[in-house]
């Protein structure tokens, strides 16, 4: 559901005035905002992972809550500052018409980074207690604030498509933060109730430089993968038709994470779940089955009424549907990918290795880089959503072998059978 967000957006994007110019101009400038967003992500699995008492809490939660405004600063000075139009014109080469939309964009969406770090100490502390219903009502309350925020800024008040898909997010996500703090410290805070059995013991004194040592791992592995978004749209933006390959890459990208997005929380159960070995045999299993039944699922949409969705829910005519509707034809591969990138994760999480997720995190900036190059200069007059998703398939596809051998090999050497 969280990944439910931006395909929303871009559904109430695709019935403003130009169509075309808004998604293309919110696409570049999410790209942008989502790289500071995407440190603090880990505050969910790092509460998890280190929050075992009282004093632990408060300090994971003084390291993220300072991450987080640090993050939503720098966001907002680069929104303002010169260097914006840089980095938009010059570094991810937007056509002009998008520079502005698209720092309008990071702008209205710099609060986020300080509201992800409050929601995902929330949900950390709701995955010690296995309580996840939690986070689920917590995104339902999002999707309504992001659908109704859109709707009313980009289809009644006219909004220009940049700023309206902005706005929502922004509110959305605060809608989310503040209903899972709530729920959250309204049952278990502070440590009102005993941690579930099995749970591992605290630390006798967990420090700042400990957290930052867990964290930095993740904090870069998500950096990383929330920049490849961006990375490809300045590949992509080099194309002989960028804003056509930027509008359709938009569209499509998220739909991709969209059928993916159930296997997400592998990574989390895979991480607090597990006893024994067996209990991973049985994870790997139901990881499989679930990801062959997306695959599936995603292919019969797709087949069935891939144009009507691009045509009637997004607005794309012309070049931008002619773009959009080959690279969906790929998305059934995503949810395997996905998913067994998000089991190898857990399994490192799980065992305490975070070391090679972040080795994993560079080598996918590189191969996606000097692939995505080879790409554009092969084919400067290719299909922009075409190579979008063939490079963040070969990112995921990385990640997930690194993530799944390194972390067998973690567990063989941790868990009983």
């Amino acid at each position: 559901m969280m990944t439910l967000s931006v395909p929303l957006i871009n559904l109430g994007l695709g019935r403003s005035a130009n169509p075309t110019l808004a998604l293309a101009a919110y696409a570049v400038g999410f790209s942008v905002s989502v790289v500071f967003n995407a440190p603090v992500l880990s505050a969910r699995v790092v509460t998890a992972g280190l929050a075992h008492s009282p004093q632990a809490y408060r300090t994971v939660a003084r390291v993220m809550r300072r991450l987080g405004l640090v993050l939503s600063g720098s966001a907002m000075a680069l929104a303002l500052l010169p260097a914006g139009e840089w980095l938009f014109r010059d570094l991810l080469g937007a056509p002009p018409d998008l520079v502005g939309p698209a720092r309008l964009a990071l702008l209205l969406q710099s609060p986020i980074p300080v509201l992800v770090a409050e929601r995902g100490l929330a949900q950390g502390m709701s995955l010690l207690y296995r309580r996840t219903v939690m986070i689920t009502l917590a995104t339902l309350a999002r999707l309504a604030a992001v659908t109704a925020m859109v709707l009313l800024l980009a289809v009644v008040f006219h909004l220009p498509g940049a700023a309206a898909g902005a706005l929502s997010l922004t509110s959305g996500i605060a809608m989310e933060a503040l209903w899972i703090r709530f729920s959250v410290r309204r049952r278990y805070g502070p440590f009102r109730r005993p941690l579930p059995a099995g749970t591992p013991p605290p630390a006798q004194a967990l420090t700042s430089r400990r957290v930052m040592e867990f964290a930095s791992p993740l904090v870069l592995n998500h950096t990383v993968w929330s920049m490849q978004r961006a990375l490809i749209n300045a590949i992509i933006a080099r194309l002989a038709d960028p804003v056509t390959a930027l509008a359709a890459f938009g569209v499509v990208t998220p739909l991709f994470l969209f059928f993916s997005s159930p296997l997400f929380g592998m990574q989390a159960t895979v991480q607090v779940l597990p006893r024994h070995r067996r209990d991973l045999h049985r994870l790997a299993r139901f990881t499989l089955a679930v990801a062959l039944g997306l695959s599936l699922t995603a292919g019969m949409v797709v087949w069935g009424s891939a144009r009507w969705l691009l045509e009637a829910g997004y607005g794309l005519v012309g070049r931008p549907l002619a773009a959009a509707l080959p690279a969906l034809g790929w998305i059934w591969i995503h949810p395997l990918l996905m998913g067994f990138r998000a089991f190898g994760q857990g399994m490192l999480l799980r065992t305490g290795s975070t070391g090679p997720i972040a080795f994993s995190a560079a080598g996918r900036v590189l191969l996606v880089s000097m692939l995505g190059l080879g790409l554009v200069a092969g084919f400067p007059d290719g299909n922009g959503a075409i190579i979008g998703v063939s490079l963040q398939m070969a990112g995921d596809a990385w990640d997930m072998v690194l993530a799944c051998l390194w972390g067998a090999r973690a567990v063989r050497r941790t868990l009983r059978p």
